[in-house]
């Protein structure tokens, strides 16, 4: 049996990081450690390949990939490298699952209903599911429904009682806890409750919002951190000012949020913080020291006010 990477860590009195780096040609190895590791990985006739191939991690996704999902590969991919870890981005539409993995961990951030690899069953190897949630795989993921209801809430509280939402016609999981979310808030909060306020697009978000804005609603919540660009256009080119005419929520993104005109009020899932997470727990799997039973990482939402949405008359600034 082929020493564990362990073992070679002790043999050289380094950590098993140290070693990780060794193997994957990471930089800020001093010369003379990776003589050591080498030379102890030959004395006991360990293969580099076979070794490397238990460290690395492969992220699933979409090619449909926009603002979000590269905020999360971004932070997944600098976590991993940052522990000495390898990292291997495969499209999701192109994984064989029909074999075994030659990873140590799989990640699935695809995000599309249909593309889940968790769902379909890598073989052989623990699988994390982000954002989502599979029988079977373990999950770092956001709140959703919490997310929504803080939304609602906090409008609440600026007065606003004709509060609409406006998502995509994804039938995935997020996107169903998001409404659970705002059908809860509706209700807990005591806010009207109208068929039409609730509006699903498949590509035209300026249809949906205008369906929304005969029913005179004083704000809205558009999901989804990709959409927020196209909300604040949309509602612009139907003659409305924000936050003069409706008060817009959307979904926080760093490089986008703050930028826009208004600056969006958002809901922010702590998406750094997630995909660390995620980094970490697919750490703990090649170490051998991952959960061994599915468990779920759950992440809450935080609300951002900025300029895009306004205090109603007789209500506290």
């Amino acid at each position: 049996m082929r020493p564990a990477i362990d073992l070679i860590a002790k043999q050289c009195g380094v950590s098993k990081t140290t070693v990780s780096r060794v193997l994957n040609n990471r930089p800020y190895v001093k010369e003379e450690i990776q003589k050591r590791v080498i030379g102890a990985m030959r004395k006991l006739k360990y293969s580099p390949r076979q070794m490397s191939v238990k460290m690395i991690v492969a992220i699933a996704v979409s090619r449909q990939m926009g603002l979000y999902e590269g905020a999360i590969i971004s932070g997944m991919t600098s976590r991993l490298l940052q522990r000495g870890i390898g990292v291997r981005i495969q499209p999701a539409e192109d994984l064989d699952l029909n074999r075994t993995f030659d990873v140590g961990c799989l990640i699935d951030a695809s995000l599309q209903p249909g593309l889940e690899v968790g769902n379909k069953g890598a073989k052989g190897i623990p699988c994390i599911t982000f954002n989502n949630v599979i029988n079977g795989c373990h999950s770092v993921r956001s709140d959703h429904a919490q997310g929504l209801e803080l939304g609602l809430k906090k409008l609440s509280e600026m007065g606003h009682k004709r509060i609409a939402f406006v998502l995509n016609n994804s039938e995935g999981w997020g996107n169903s806890e998001r409404v659970k979310g705002y059908q809860q808030g509706i209700r807990k909060h005591r806010l009207v409750s109208e068929t039409g306020l609730l509006q699903r697009y498949e590509k035209n978000i300026t249809e949906a919002l205008a369906k929304c804005l005969l029913l005179k609603p004083t704000a809205i919540i558009v999901s989804g951190e990709d959409a927020a660009i196209e909300a604040n256009y949309a509602v612009k080119v139907l003659g409305r000012r924000i936050p003069e005419d409706i008060s817009l929520v959307t979904f926080e993104h760093a490089a986008v949020s703050r930028h826009m005109f208004p600056p969006n009020s958002t809901i922010s899932q702590d998406l750094q913080c997630m995909a660390e997470a995620a980094a970490d727990l697919a750490a703990a799997f090649l170490e051998g020291k991952g959960p061994k039973s599915p468990k779920d990482f759950i992440f809450k939402n935080s609300f951002i006010e900025r300029e895009s949405t306004r205090h109603l008359k007789g209500t506290r600034q």
